[in-house]
């Protein structure tokens, strides 16, 4: 029932997203969107170690390898995930503490990217799909990635606008919360190049290549197994299998970018473009590593928070009316992401119940 609540109060936030008139309004909403994320935070930092995944291995890891830099610098993997742990333990406080700021940092990246993303426009909408789909993914199980993926996002977003020293700092915290994010690296090339974005075109040309490359690229499997991040995903250690593209995400995404190039690429902002060009990236990496569905899902994430603001981005083109009619579609797929995700965790605890 917790998780409901947390989804449908989520939801409401998003609903002032389609106020525009009422001053009193818009600062209510932002004290609901306070409260809210201070809330989500403490959910994620108390749950109860039993009722997700990785929880116990995380505190092994943790007091293992985090126990100081000696041991930090001996273990050379998520340096500044062991780092944070590191002085939190010093500090004498307990495990729980430390997820609540691991948490606290993901919530507020995730909160910042939806604001600075398309300027303030249906920020409220952006988090809710945004939370919708990584909350229960990357905040309460695979926490590393949660953090990283979402400091990376909004790396990328200030090195967009122009901010490029808070945007490599971002960066570099991401990439010690979790090496995966070193994928976004070749888009901060891009961007010192002055790329704002993909061609309708080339667009067409990237999906394209991405079905037909995709056996080449699994036949250097072998060669890619000598990455030690990747080796488990290649060598066995992990069971892994083909991965259908027939999936409801896959297709939602392919059938919105397929509606904007078709109705309204020419007519979108600089930044939409740019929006588009990274969700198509992340849909092309899906594609490419189909043959090992771990690869393919961890790319898909890797740039989700794109594909989310891409869902948005399509309101600005339609009336009131029509507004309201997508916004219903968007929350219906909202829930359809968010009781998937419920399938991998248990009822909710909380550590200090």
């Amino acid at each position: 029932m917790l998780y409901v609540s947390i989804f449908l109060w989520t939801a409401m936030g998003a609903g002032f997203s389609f106020v525009n008139d009422s001053r009193a309004l818009k600062i209510f909403g932002f004290i609901v969107f306070c409260f809210l994320t201070v809330y989500l935070v403490f959910f994620a930092g108390l749950r109860a170690p039993d009722i997700a995944p990785d929880y116990f291995n995380y505190v092994e890891w943790l007091h293992r390898a985090g126990k100081s830099i000696d041991t930090i610098a001996a273990e050379f993997k998520d340096p500044g995930f062991l780092l944070l742990f590191s002085v939190v333990h010093w500090l004498g406080l307990p495990d729980f503490a430390f997820f609540c700021v691991v948490a606290g940092i993901s919530i507020l990246a995730k909160s910042v990217f939806s604001k600075e993303v398309l300027s303030g426009y249906f920020s409220y909408f952006i988090f809710f799909l945004i939370f919708s789909r990584f909350f229960i993914v990357h905040d309460l199980v695979q926490v590393r990635v949660g953090v990283a993926i979402a400091l990376a996002s909004c790396a990328l977003m200030f090195f967009y606008k122009g901010q490029s020293l808070k945007g490599l700092l971002l960066f570099c915290f991401g990439l010690s919360f979790h090496l995966s994010v070193i994928m976004f690296f070749p888009v901060f090339i891009l961007l010192m190049s002055g790329f704002k974005g993909f061609s309708r075109g080339l667009i067409l040309s990237i999906i394209i290549a991405s079905f037909a490359l995709s056996s080449l690229i699994s036949g250097l499997s072998g060669w890619l197994g000598g990455f030690s991040r990747l080796a488990p995903y290649l060598n066995g250690e992990y069971q892994t299998s083909a991965l259908s593209l027939l999936s409801f995400y896959f297709l939602i995404r392919l059938s919105i970018i397929s509606f904007i190039l078709l109705a309204f690429y020419q007519v979108l902002s600089d930044v939409e473009r740019f929006v588009l060009s990274i969700s198509v990236i992340g849909l092309a990496l899906q594609i490419l590593f189909s043959w090992n569905d771990s690869l393919s899902l961890r790319t898909a994430e890797l740039f989700g928070f794109f594909d989310m603001v891409t869902f948005v981005m399509l309101m600005r083109f339609f009336d009131c009316k029509s507004k309201i009619v997508y916004g219903v579609f968007l929350f219906a797929i909202a829930g359809a992401f968010y009781a998937s995700s419920l399938k991998i965790i248990d009822a909710y605890a909380s550590v200090l119940s």
